[in-house]
């Protein structure tokens, strides 16, 4: 089962808004200037990043049952291309039509989702062990039921998940997490009397934050974004936070959430400029010597004295807001509604 955009030059596969931003940023910004991620949210959907009048504009792409893909309140279409195609002729709705995709760079390939490398074999064994097929028969079924067998799946998928451990203890999942390192972020998912919840550290101590699933099936963090399954829910967050794996040997990866949320808080104050080192220059501030925490409170503070957080509130992007839901002690600032 392939990705229906795979072959799509303008296709990135599993990026956050800001670095498609950036891609479109690089790509110089022309009215009409778009490309195609996969949606973080919804179970195999897109998001069509589009620039007009030097804005970003961001639609969802939501799959249906039937397999045919459509923005919301849009005409449906059989796949992500031809849909690309309709909106490259007719705005119809959009903030401007389709005019110059962005294609990735020259050896640059989508980037797989956490998902991406497991569902084909949940499937494949979900259809086989369900309607005891092998052979031709089994990969007619595959590709008929395809939709409909992969959100089954992605159900229980988060039960493959390195992060997730299982039905343990409050007590249990702080043992984990204080054991070893204890670096802003790391976390794991756990289950406990049939309720979900993610457990991350933060300043030396753990947090505990409720998941909760909706008459509608939908997970989330209290009063958070909604998301199709319970995987999807950590892996929104995977851009911030440092996953605990059952062997502990998950790799590290850099914290860039600090200077991300850095640079937005600096260049909505100053957006003339196009970098960190450049909005600091035009703020008159010291650049801290690190994107960490201790290092940007001080920053936080003075910034929200001015602006109060209303500023904030009112543009903060999606790749800010996660961590903004979590209300972290240092951090004064809620995602919109």
């Amino acid at each position: 089962m392939p990705d229906a955009a795979a072959h799509l030059p303008f296709y990135y596969g599993s990026i956050a808004r800001a670095e498609a931003e950036e891609h479109l940023k690089l790509a110089g910004m022309a009215d009409g200037l778009f490309l195609l991620r996969q949606c973080l949210r919804s179970l195999g959907g897109y998001v069509l990043s589009v620039v007009c009048d030097l804005h970003f504009y961001h639609y969802p792409i939501e799959r249906q049952l039937n397999g045919t893909y459509a923005i919301l309140g849009g005409k449906a279409h059989c796949g992500p291309e031809e849909l690309c195609e309709f909106y490259a002729k007719d705005a119809d709705g959009l903030c401007c039509p389709l005019r110059k995709p962005c294609n990735r760079p020259s050896g640059v390939e989508p980037q797989p989702g956490v998902f991406d490398s497991m569902r084909d074999n949940m499937v494949r064994e979900y259809v086989r062990q369900t309607w005891k097929l092998e052979g031709d028969a089994l990969e007619q079924a595959i590709i008929s039921q395809a939709p409909q067998v992969e959100k089954l799946v992605a159900t229980t998928a988060h039960e493959r998940m390195p992060w997730y451990h299982g039905n343990i203890s409050r007590e249990e999942a702080e043992r984990r997490l204080y054991s070893g390192a204890q670096p802003d972020g790391k976390f794991l998912e756990k289950k406990e009397n049939r309720a979900y919840a993610l457990s991350l550290v933060y300043g030396k101590t753990v947090y505990h934050y409720r998941v909760d699933h909706d008459k509608s099936g939908k997970y989330s963090i209290p009063e958070g974004t909604k998301f199709d399954t319970l995987w999807q829910v950590p892996t929104h967050f995977l851009l911030f936070l440092v996953p605990l794996s059952f062997s502990l040997d998950f790799p590290t990866p850099e914290l860039n959430f600090f200077q991300s949320l850095l640079y937005f808080l600096v260049s909505a104050e100053w957006p003339g400029s196009n970098s960190i080192n450049s909005a600091f220059q035009m703020s008159n501030l010291n650049p801290p010597p690190s994107p960490r925490l201790c290092s940007l409170e001080p920053l936080l503070c003075k910034w929200t004295k001015v602006r109060k957080g209303e500023k904030a509130v009112s543009h903060c992007p999606l790749w800010v807001q996660p961590l903004a839901g979590l209300g972290l002690p240092w951090m004064a600032l809620k995602a919109p509604q």
